[in-house]
């Protein structure tokens, strides 16, 4: 480590040195357990308020870059020219999660990665304009319309020129956010107990606790919980070390006459035969 004084600045100077074999390792161990996972699709969603109207901002494009670099499957689909979906995404950004379901199936991903950007004027010294970049988001998982985890950032960037300090200062926010974006996803990816949810059409209510035993007999099963029964569908969501196309075939071998209909990241749809 090296000290110097620049002016009214202290300059620390820090040598690092990383393995580059460590680095490969680590990236495909992530997606060794990204395929393990199916492939998991993220969407991101962040955009920058531009008066009244929402924009893609340079914090969405940096977490984009990241996660595409590291192996995730980024959904390319345009929300900011349908004005349905941006509602939906306003709703989420607000806190209303009970839309989080709607935007992910028209996303068709099993991640969301969503919130807003905001540009603000710092100051001007001597020629130099400095902005700040306030960005707020969350990591959720659309399936299960749950929050993984939230996170934001505030960097500042500093340019003689107003909108080069405005990009400066939001693509410094992007790569903090977009590194504990990857963090988490990766450590969701890599769990060794992921929550699947299981539908069971056609089914009867006596049979929950029937069915849940069975459920929790599948090798690597830690958890079953019901969530719901409505017209005769039994929802279960299952805890389990097995990735989830495993476990859909782990079903499929089940001595019941049952059809598996749909089968993503997260979700198991089947539906017993008449």
């Amino acid at each position: 480590m090296e000290e110097r004084k620049d002016g009214n600045m202290l300059v620390v100077v820090v040598n690092m040195t990383v393995k580059e074999e460590d680095i490969e390792d680590d990236l495909q161990a992530l997606q060794l357990a990204i395929q393990q996972r199916g492939n998991p699709r993220v969407a991101v969603a962040i955009p920058k308020i531009d008066g009244n109207k929402l924009q893609p901002s340079p914090v969405e494009n940096k977490i984009i870059q990241r996660l595409s670099n590291s192996g995730f499957e980024i959904v390319s689909k345009d929300i900011y020219d349908n004005s349905q979906q941006l509602n939906l995404l306003q709703e989420i950004i607000d806190g209303n999660n009970q839309y989080v379901l709607d935007l992910g199936n028209w996303f068709d991903t099993t991640y969301l990665v969503v919130g807003k950007a905001k540009s603000l004027f710092v100051n001007e010294y001597e020629g130099l304009i400095t902005y700040s970049c306030q960005a707020n988001i969350e990591v959720l998982n659309a399936d299960l319309s749950e929050v993984i985890s939230s996170h934001s950032g505030n960097e500042k960037g500093m340019h003689i020129q107003r909108d080069q300090a405005i990009l400066d200062a939001a693509n410094q926010t992007g790569e903090v956010i977009a590194e504990q974006v990857l963090n988490k996803l990766a450590e969701d990816v890599s769990a060794s107990g992921h929550t699947i949810r299981v539908i069971l059409d056609r089914s009867n209510f006596l049979d929950v606790e029937f069915l849940k035993r069975r459920l929790k007999a599948i090798r690597l099963t830690e958890e079953v919980f019901m969530r719901g029964f409505e017209n005769n569908t039994i929802t279960f969501d299952v805890v389990t070390g097995l990735p989830t196309y495993n476990f859909a075939e782990a079903l499929n071998w089940w001595d019941l006459d049952l059809s598996i209909e749909k089968v993503s990241s997260n979700i198991i749809r089947a539906s017993f035969n008449d």
